[in-house]
């Protein structure tokens, strides 16, 4: 997963991840899982905002911020991290999320979830 936040070109933004991307890719399989056959990554573009009709950069899957947050805080609420638990601080990203998630309507996260399809695929 690799987010971009910059204002520069679709074009830009694709030589700059797929820059990152090969070398995430290298120490991925060569560092972190080296005892694994190499599995198949499913690469994903952290951008603020793209168009529907935009899917893809490069080889990873277009991901707009709020809809990674929604699916995590989904997940989160389903799993009981919402309240009863807390995330270990190690896990940054989840720990802020599960921050917020005390300030956030959980139909709110429910209705926008629903308009869209599931990032890792399982069913809602």
């Amino acid at each position: 997963m690799e987010c971009q936040c910059d204002a520069g070109s679709w074009a830009a933004r694709e030589q700059i991840l797929a820059k990152k991307f090969a070398i995430g890719e290298h120490y991925f399989g060569a560092e972190v899982f080296s005892w694994l056959d190499r599995p198949e990554i499913d690469q994903w573009a952290v951008v603020w905002a793209a168009g529907r009709n935009r899917k893809r950069l490069g080889q990873a899957r277009i991901v707009p911020a709020q809809l990674l947050y929604y699916n995590i805080a989904r997940d989160m609420q389903r799993v009981g991290l919402k309240h009863n638990r807390v995330v270990p601080e190690k896990y940054a990203l989840l720990r802020t999320i599960q921050f917020t998630l005390r300030f956030v309507c959980t139909d709110m996260v429910s209705s926008k979830i629903a308009e869209e399809p599931p990032l890792l695929g399982h069913s809602r």
